[in-house]
Protein backbone atom coordinates (compact mmCIF):
# COMPACT_ATOMS: atom_id res chain seq x y z
CA UNK A 1 0.00 0.00 0.00
CA UNK A 2 1.14 3.70 -1.39
CA UNK A 3 1.93 5.79 1.65
CA UNK A 4 -0.56 8.74 2.97
CA UNK A 5 1.82 11.44 1.13
CA UNK A 6 3.74 9.77 -1.65
CA UNK A 7 2.28 11.39 -4.82
CA UNK A 8 -0.83 13.07 -3.35
CA UNK A 9 -2.20 15.81 -5.60
CA UNK A 10 -2.57 18.93 -3.53
CA UNK A 11 -6.07 19.25 -2.31
CA UNK A 12 -5.51 23.13 -2.86
CA UNK A 13 -4.23 22.99 -5.89
CA UNK A 14 -6.77 20.82 -7.50
CA UNK A 15 -10.18 22.38 -6.36
CA UNK A 16 -12.31 22.99 -9.10
CA UNK A 17 -16.06 23.03 -8.63
CA UNK A 18 -18.51 23.39 -5.44
CA UNK A 19 -22.03 22.02 -5.68
CA UNK A 20 -24.65 20.61 -3.25
CA UNK A 21 -27.33 18.17 -3.41
CA UNK A 22 -29.78 16.46 -1.39
CA UNK A 23 -29.13 13.02 -2.10
CA UNK A 24 -25.90 10.61 -1.81
CA UNK A 25 -26.28 7.40 -3.71
CA UNK A 26 -24.12 4.39 -4.25
CA UNK A 27 -22.78 2.77 -7.53
CA UNK A 28 -21.77 -0.62 -8.12
CA UNK A 29 -18.46 0.25 -8.01
CA UNK A 30 -18.67 2.00 -4.16
CA UNK A 31 -17.94 4.95 -4.84
CA UNK A 32 -20.68 7.56 -4.04
CA UNK A 33 -23.21 9.39 -6.08
CA UNK A 34 -25.52 12.75 -5.73
CA UNK A 35 -28.84 13.28 -6.92
CA UNK A 36 -31.15 16.26 -6.74
CA UNK A 37 -29.13 19.22 -6.64
CA UNK A 38 -29.96 22.33 -4.55
CA UNK A 39 -29.69 25.93 -5.68
CA UNK A 40 -26.66 27.67 -4.58
CA UNK A 41 -28.82 30.76 -3.01
CA UNK A 42 -30.89 28.63 -0.66
CA UNK A 43 -29.78 27.70 2.77
CA UNK A 44 -30.66 24.10 2.80
CA UNK A 45 -32.89 22.58 5.73
CA UNK A 46 -32.33 19.07 7.01
CA UNK A 47 -29.85 16.26 5.44
CA UNK A 48 -27.76 17.36 2.41
CA UNK A 49 -23.92 16.93 0.55
CA UNK A 50 -21.60 19.58 -0.29
CA UNK A 51 -19.42 18.16 -3.07
CA UNK A 52 -16.38 19.17 -4.38
CA UNK A 53 -14.76 17.63 -7.77
CA UNK A 54 -10.90 18.85 -8.69
CA UNK A 55 -9.97 20.09 -12.26
CA UNK A 56 -10.23 16.78 -13.74
CA UNK A 57 -13.34 16.21 -12.61
CA UNK A 58 -13.02 13.61 -9.83
CA UNK A 59 -14.28 13.59 -6.56
CA UNK A 60 -12.30 15.78 -3.88
CA UNK A 61 -14.22 16.23 -1.11
CA UNK A 62 -17.88 15.53 0.24
CA UNK A 63 -19.05 17.22 3.24
CA UNK A 64 -22.01 15.73 4.86
CA UNK A 65 -24.42 18.50 5.98
CA UNK A 66 -27.48 18.93 8.21
CA UNK A 67 -28.49 22.77 7.77
CA UNK A 68 -25.55 24.85 8.55
CA UNK A 69 -24.21 22.30 10.39
CA UNK A 70 -20.99 20.38 9.00
CA UNK A 71 -21.16 16.69 10.50
CA UNK A 72 -18.67 15.06 8.74
CA UNK A 73 -16.03 15.59 5.81
CA UNK A 74 -14.31 12.98 3.79
CA UNK A 75 -10.91 14.47 1.57
CA UNK A 76 -10.00 11.90 -1.73
CA UNK A 77 -6.21 11.38 -2.68
CA UNK A 78 -5.08 10.58 -5.59
CA UNK A 79 -2.29 9.38 -7.05
CA UNK A 80 -0.63 12.16 -9.78
CA UNK A 81 -3.58 11.49 -12.45
CA UNK A 82 -5.77 8.53 -11.73
CA UNK A 83 -9.17 8.83 -12.00
CA UNK A 84 -9.60 6.10 -9.05
CA UNK A 85 -8.87 7.61 -5.28
CA UNK A 86 -6.78 5.30 -3.31
CA UNK A 87 -7.05 6.48 0.40
CA UNK A 88 -9.65 9.25 2.02
CA UNK A 89 -9.43 11.20 5.13
CA UNK A 90 -12.67 11.63 7.27
CA UNK A 91 -13.24 14.41 9.96
CA UNK A 92 -16.33 14.44 11.78
CA UNK A 93 -16.99 17.81 13.36
CA UNK A 94 -13.92 18.80 11.99
CA UNK A 95 -11.78 16.10 13.65
CA UNK A 96 -9.57 14.26 11.80
CA UNK A 97 -9.99 10.67 13.41
CA UNK A 98 -9.96 8.05 10.98
CA UNK A 99 -8.22 7.08 7.63
CA UNK A 100 -9.32 4.83 4.81
CA UNK A 101 -7.39 3.33 2.20
CA UNK A 102 -8.61 1.60 -1.26
CA UNK A 103 -7.68 -1.71 -3.28
CA UNK A 104 -9.46 -1.37 -7.17
CA UNK A 105 -10.05 -3.61 -9.59
CA UNK A 106 -8.71 -3.39 -13.24
CA UNK A 107 -12.16 -1.62 -13.82
CA UNK A 108 -11.43 0.90 -11.01
CA UNK A 109 -14.40 -1.00 -8.91
CA UNK A 110 -12.93 -0.94 -4.80
CA UNK A 111 -12.45 -4.47 -3.48
CA UNK A 112 -11.30 -3.62 -0.35
CA UNK A 113 -11.12 -0.89 2.01
CA UNK A 114 -9.21 -0.82 4.60
CA UNK A 115 -9.83 1.71 7.98
CA UNK A 116 -7.52 3.58 10.09
CA UNK A 117 -6.96 5.53 13.22
CA UNK A 118 -4.84 8.80 12.41
CA UNK A 119 -2.02 6.87 14.59
CA UNK A 120 -2.16 3.57 11.81
CA UNK A 121 -4.38 0.98 13.61
CA UNK A 122 -6.42 -1.12 11.59
CA UNK A 123 -9.81 -0.65 12.80
CA UNK A 124 -11.43 -2.95 10.08
CA UNK A 125 -11.90 -3.86 6.47
CA UNK A 126 -14.33 -4.54 4.17
CA UNK A 127 -14.29 -7.20 0.86
CA UNK A 128 -16.55 -6.45 -1.79
CA UNK A 129 -16.95 -8.97 -4.36
CA UNK A 130 -18.77 -8.66 -8.05
CA UNK A 131 -20.95 -10.88 -10.53
CA UNK A 132 -23.16 -11.07 -12.42
CA UNK A 133 -26.36 -10.50 -10.04
CA UNK A 134 -24.88 -7.69 -7.69
CA UNK A 135 -22.42 -7.63 -5.13
CA UNK A 136 -21.35 -9.39 -2.00
CA UNK A 137 -19.78 -6.88 0.53
CA UNK A 138 -18.61 -8.41 4.00
CA UNK A 139 -17.05 -6.03 6.96
CA UNK A 140 -14.54 -7.76 9.42
CA UNK A 141 -13.16 -6.87 12.82
CA UNK A 142 -9.59 -5.93 12.72
CA UNK A 143 -8.70 -9.31 13.76
CA UNK A 144 -10.70 -11.31 10.62
CA UNK A 145 -14.07 -11.59 12.04
CA UNK A 146 -16.67 -10.73 10.53
CA UNK A 147 -19.46 -8.40 11.34
CA UNK A 148 -21.58 -7.84 8.72
CA UNK A 149 -22.55 -9.24 5.33
CA UNK A 150 -24.42 -7.57 2.44
CA UNK A 151 -26.03 -8.86 -1.05
CA UNK A 152 -26.88 -5.54 -3.15
CA UNK A 153 -28.54 -4.80 -6.33
CA UNK A 154 -28.57 -2.35 -9.00
CA UNK A 155 -30.65 -1.05 -11.68
CA UNK A 156 -29.08 -1.19 -15.67
CA UNK A 157 -28.43 2.51 -14.43
CA UNK A 158 -26.05 1.60 -11.50
CA UNK A 159 -28.24 3.14 -8.60
CA UNK A 160 -28.60 0.40 -5.66
CA UNK A 161 -32.33 -0.38 -5.69
CA UNK A 162 -32.23 -3.57 -3.28
CA UNK A 163 -30.11 -4.97 -0.66
CA UNK A 164 -30.09 -7.28 1.81
CA UNK A 165 -27.80 -7.51 5.44
CA UNK A 166 -27.99 -11.49 7.07
CA UNK A 167 -27.94 -11.70 10.87
CA UNK A 168 -27.53 -15.32 11.75
CA UNK A 169 -30.49 -17.56 10.66
CA UNK A 170 -32.72 -13.85 9.55
CA UNK A 171 -31.82 -10.86 7.30
CA UNK A 172 -33.43 -7.93 6.19
CA UNK A 173 -33.80 -6.85 2.82
CA UNK A 174 -34.34 -2.87 2.04
CA UNK A 175 -35.89 -1.19 -0.75
CA UNK A 176 -34.51 1.45 -2.36
CA UNK A 177 -35.95 4.60 -4.72
CA UNK A 178 -33.43 4.47 -7.29
CA UNK A 179 -33.48 8.02 -8.11
CA UNK A 180 -32.81 9.03 -4.61
CA UNK A 181 -31.44 6.46 -2.83
CA UNK A 182 -33.89 6.85 -0.10
CA UNK A 183 -35.19 3.80 1.57
CA UNK A 184 -38.91 2.52 0.59
CA UNK A 185 -39.64 -0.27 2.36
CA UNK A 186 -37.79 -3.31 5.10
CA UNK A 187 -38.96 -6.61 5.74
CA UNK A 188 -37.39 -9.25 8.33
CA UNK A 189 -37.24 -12.75 7.22
CA UNK A 190 -36.49 -15.89 9.68
CA UNK A 191 -35.55 -18.92 8.02
CA UNK A 192 -36.91 -17.83 5.10
CA UNK A 193 -40.54 -16.64 6.21
CA UNK A 194 -41.23 -13.37 6.61
CA UNK A 195 -41.42 -11.87 10.55
CA UNK A 196 -41.80 -8.03 10.24
CA UNK A 197 -42.44 -4.94 7.98
CA UNK A 198 -41.26 -1.33 8.13
CA UNK A 199 -43.42 1.57 6.96
CA UNK A 200 -41.58 4.58 7.29
CA UNK A 201 -42.85 8.06 7.78
CA UNK A 202 -40.53 10.91 6.25
CA UNK A 203 -40.36 14.61 6.84
CA UNK A 204 -40.16 16.97 3.82
CA UNK A 205 -36.51 16.87 3.00
CA UNK A 206 -37.23 13.00 2.41
CA UNK A 207 -35.62 12.20 6.78
CA UNK A 208 -37.23 9.51 8.65
CA UNK A 209 -39.10 10.46 11.53
CA UNK A 210 -40.48 7.12 12.22
CA UNK A 211 -41.09 3.24 11.66
CA UNK A 212 -43.99 1.45 12.53
CA UNK A 213 -43.68 -2.52 12.25
CA UNK A 214 -46.34 -5.00 11.30
CA UNK A 215 -46.09 -8.94 11.27
CA UNK A 216 -46.96 -10.80 8.68
CA UNK A 217 -50.66 -10.78 8.84
CA UNK A 218 -50.39 -7.06 8.80
CA UNK A 219 -50.89 -6.32 12.32
CA UNK A 220 -49.23 -3.38 13.79
CA UNK A 221 -46.98 -4.73 16.83
CA UNK A 222 -44.44 -1.68 17.13
CA UNK A 223 -42.84 1.30 16.33
CA UNK A 224 -39.81 3.16 16.19
CA UNK A 225 -38.55 7.01 16.37
CA UNK A 226 -36.38 8.70 15.19
CA UNK A 227 -34.36 12.04 15.71
CA UNK A 228 -32.30 14.12 13.00
CA UNK A 229 -32.30 10.37 11.38
CA UNK A 230 -30.74 8.60 14.47
CA UNK A 231 -33.62 6.32 15.88
CA UNK A 232 -34.20 6.89 19.12
CA UNK A 233 -36.49 4.99 20.62
CA UNK A 234 -37.67 1.40 20.05
CA UNK A 235 -41.13 0.48 21.35
CA UNK A 236 -42.89 -2.83 20.61
CA UNK A 237 -44.32 -5.72 22.18
CA UNK A 238 -43.90 -9.67 21.56
CA UNK A 239 -46.62 -12.22 20.88
CA UNK A 240 -46.56 -13.26 24.56
CA UNK A 241 -47.88 -9.72 25.37
CA UNK A 242 -44.74 -8.46 26.63
CA UNK A 243 -43.94 -5.50 25.99
CA UNK A 244 -40.51 -3.77 25.53
CA UNK A 245 -38.51 -0.35 25.26
CA UNK A 246 -35.18 0.95 24.10
CA UNK A 247 -34.15 4.57 24.55
CA UNK A 248 -31.02 5.50 22.87
CA UNK A 249 -28.73 8.53 23.09
CA UNK A 250 -26.00 9.55 21.28
CA UNK A 251 -22.87 11.57 21.35
CA UNK A 252 -22.27 15.06 19.43
CA UNK A 253 -20.64 12.47 16.42
CA UNK A 254 -23.89 10.82 16.12
CA UNK A 255 -22.70 7.42 17.33
CA UNK A 256 -25.11 5.86 20.26
CA UNK A 257 -23.61 6.36 23.13
CA UNK A 258 -26.14 4.10 25.48
CA UNK A 259 -29.73 2.43 25.43
CA UNK A 260 -31.75 1.78 28.28
CA UNK A 261 -33.79 -1.33 27.43
CA UNK A 262 -37.15 -2.15 29.68
CA UNK A 263 -39.24 -4.92 29.31
CA UNK A 264 -43.26 -4.39 30.99
CA UNK A 265 -42.04 -0.84 32.28
CA UNK A 266 -39.18 -2.27 34.41
CA UNK A 267 -35.24 -1.04 33.69
CA UNK A 268 -33.34 -4.44 32.14
CA UNK A 269 -30.22 -3.34 31.67
CA UNK A 270 -28.19 -0.28 30.04
CA UNK A 271 -25.88 -0.91 26.91
CA UNK A 272 -23.08 0.91 26.44
CA UNK A 273 -20.88 1.45 23.40
CA UNK A 274 -17.47 1.68 22.90
CA UNK A 275 -15.83 3.26 19.85
CA UNK A 276 -12.26 2.86 18.30
CA UNK A 277 -11.02 6.69 17.18
CA UNK A 278 -12.03 6.65 13.91
CA UNK A 279 -15.41 5.56 14.63
CA UNK A 280 -15.52 2.15 14.34
CA UNK A 281 -17.66 0.36 16.85
CA UNK A 282 -15.30 -1.88 19.46
CA UNK A 283 -18.13 -3.20 21.25
CA UNK A 284 -21.00 -2.75 23.17
CA UNK A 285 -21.47 -3.84 26.83
CA UNK A 286 -24.95 -4.63 29.20
CA UNK A 287 -25.10 -3.51 32.69
CA UNK A 288 -27.48 -4.61 34.99
CA UNK A 289 -29.39 -1.99 36.97
CA UNK A 290 -26.70 -2.49 40.15
CA UNK A 291 -23.95 -1.70 37.50
CA UNK A 292 -22.53 -5.05 37.69
CA UNK A 293 -21.43 -6.32 33.61
CA UNK A 294 -23.50 -8.58 32.58
CA UNK A 295 -22.77 -9.35 29.02
CA UNK A 296 -20.27 -7.92 25.96
CA UNK A 297 -21.05 -7.84 22.61
CA UNK A 298 -17.34 -7.12 20.69
CA UNK A 299 -18.07 -5.66 17.20
CA UNK A 300 -21.97 -5.21 18.03
CA UNK A 301 -24.19 -2.44 18.04
CA UNK A 302 -26.89 -3.64 20.93
CA UNK A 303 -30.18 -2.18 21.82
CA UNK A 304 -32.21 -5.09 22.34
CA UNK A 305 -31.71 -8.87 23.77
CA UNK A 306 -33.38 -11.81 23.87
CA UNK A 307 -34.44 -12.98 27.64
CA UNK A 308 -31.33 -15.17 27.64
CA UNK A 309 -29.40 -12.18 27.36
CA UNK A 310 -28.03 -13.01 23.56
CA UNK A 311 -28.63 -10.41 20.62
CA UNK A 312 -31.59 -10.12 18.33
CA UNK A 313 -30.73 -13.21 15.91
CA UNK A 314 -27.18 -13.60 17.54
CA UNK A 315 -25.60 -16.28 20.02
CA UNK A 316 -22.28 -14.85 19.96
CA UNK A 317 -22.49 -12.40 23.06
CA UNK A 318 -20.00 -13.28 25.89
CA UNK A 319 -22.43 -13.45 29.05
CA UNK A 320 -21.52 -12.90 32.72
CA UNK A 321 -24.52 -13.18 33.77
CA UNK A 322 -26.84 -16.52 32.85
CA UNK A 323 -30.28 -17.67 32.82
CA UNK A 324 -33.28 -15.49 31.98
CA UNK A 325 -33.05 -11.46 32.46
CA UNK A 326 -36.03 -10.91 32.97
Amino acid sequence: MVGLLALVVPFACVRADVHRYRYELTGRSGEPRFAVELPPDISPSGPWYEVETDSLARLARVADMRGAMKENETVYHYLDKSLFSYSADTYPLGEHTGLLKYQRNEKGYRVRTDGFTVSGELTGYSIRSYNEAGVEDISYSADGKPVARYSCYYSDKDALTHYRRYMGDAYYDYILDPMTGVTTSRKKFEAGKLQATSVYTRDKNGEIVREDVYNQDGTSFGSFEYSQGLIVRKDYELTDGTKVESIITYDEKRRAKEAKFSVNGKLVCTFVHDWLPDGTLKRTRAFGPGGSLWAEYPNEDVSEVEQNGQALNRNDAILHRTGNWW
